[in-house]
């Protein structure tokens, strides 16, 4: 169950939660797979282990290796690997390093067959604290974008989207939605990325893929698309995403069915916009997901306006993804925001940097594990630290991850 955190456990079943909680026969592990195996003993069930069966190694190429191994260090994240949740949502992580200078559309590495996308997803990242972008292909390559930086980090974390057949997708301009006034789709890029299209997963989240086309002058908060009165989002966000393979955004803060582009995204004719990996809650995320809301901030950050944008909180997924949510301000940037009380959400495998978006700029978040090797007083077990960015708002919404 979501709320899980120890002890004999209730566990779902082909849909069907079991009548009984089982007991473990090997120690319940913080931070691994929530999928569990179980063994009959006699008349009842044990639960055996997590399933990690499905967290499959990012097998890298030659112009990559792992961070750590570049650099000769031992904080970061050491294990690149593609997470395929039960959901059949997938997650990267990992923190790399490539070797010399590399092209628009080097490879450097691959997913597992079980964790490639429908149709190839455009994804933000962060390499050398500049905004790049990858590309996830259905061929399972991960390739680079954006005029890549020589001998520089590349971070896989923060990236998630549904595996090739998870999806049902319902292609934006059809069933009540509806295209802005300045943006149009490309018959070319949808055959590549999908037709600019939305999925609601059964957790209230509302991800989309394809690219789409701007035909005039781009301004912030333009709308870029409505969706159906069904779909309903929740309050204001503002979710990184790729543009022009460089730094992009988009949000809902207009109206909480209109999807809009942020400022900060290229403004010229003819720029498009990725809408691969930026998911938004709707309204029923709220209330299907066990949220955590923090007593207390740290360095003096805050609630932006809680009112009239999301509030930060951080769920546990009873699929296992994990999940930042809120728009925050008035703290010092460089200095931990909060540490979530549970290890559930801290890192396993070293510590992870996710791209974020503040004040129409790009922002760096660092997440520390549970155990923090680097003794620089901006680090904190667990920690969430808001390293680069904007105090006027900061935005956390809907950064996923796994440990």
């Amino acid at each position: 169950e979501a709320s899980y955190r120890g002890g004999p456990a209730k566990v779902k079943i082909n849909g069907v939660w079991s009548p009984v909680a089982y007991h473990w026969m090997a120690p319940y592990q913080p931070g691994s797979s929530r999928e569990v195996e179980l063994l009959k003993v006699g008349d009842s069930w044990k639960i055996t282990g997590q399933n990690e069966s499905k967290y499959h190694p990012i097998i890298l190429t030659d112009l990559a290796d792992t961070y750590n191994n570049g650099q000769g260090v031992s904080i970061f994240s050491y294990r690149p690997r593609a997470v395929r949740l039960p959901s059949g949502i997938v997650v990267l992580t990992g923190l790399l390093i490539v070797r010399g200078a590399l092209a628009n559309g080097d490879v450097i590495g691959y997913v597992h067959p079980d964790c490639r996308p429908d149709k190839a997803m455009r994804l933000p990242t962060e390499m050398g604290d500049v905004s790049k972008d990858v590309i996830v292909g259905v061929d399972g390559a991960i390739r680079i974008y954006g005029n890549p930086l020589p001998n520089q980090y590349i971070t896989l974390d923060g990236m998630a989207y549904p595996a090739a057949g998870v999806a049902t997708w319902t292609t934006i301009g059809t069933a009540g939605s509806a295209l802005g006034p300045n943006w149009v789709r490309d018959s070319a890029w949808d055959d590549l990325y999908g037709a600019p299209s939305y999925w609601v997963d059964p957790y209230g989240f509302a991800w989309f893929r394809g690219l789409l086309k701007a035909v005039g002058t781009v301004v912030a908060d333009q709308l870029l698309f409505n969706l159906p009165t069904s779909v309903m989002l929740w309050k204001g966000q503002h979710v990184r995403t790729s543009v022009n393979s460089a730094l992009g955004a988009i949000g809902n803060d207009a109206s909480v069915n209109s999807v809009i582009i942020k400022g900060g995204s290229a403004t010229a004719a003819g720029t498009w916009v990725s809408l691969g990996g930026a998911p938004l809650q709707t309204v029923p995320a709220r209330t299907l997901n066990d949220w955590y809301y923090p007593r207390a901030f740290r360095n003096n950050w805050g609630n932006y306006n809680a009112t009239v944008f999301s509030e930060c909180s951080f769920a546990l997924r009873e699929d296992g993804l994990r999940v930042s949510s809120g728009l925050v301000s008035a703290g010092t940037v460089g200095s931990v925001l909060l540490a979530p009380k549970d290890e559930e959400f801290w890192p396993r495998y070293g510590r992870i940097i996710i791209p974020s978006f503040a004040a129409n700029a790009r922002a760096r978040i660092d997440m520390s594990p549970s155990i923090e090797n680097d003794y620089n007083a901006n680090y904190t077990r667990g920690g969430i630290l808001l390293l680069q960015g904007s105090n006027t708002w900061y935005s956390i919404d809907n950064r996923m991850w796994i440990p």
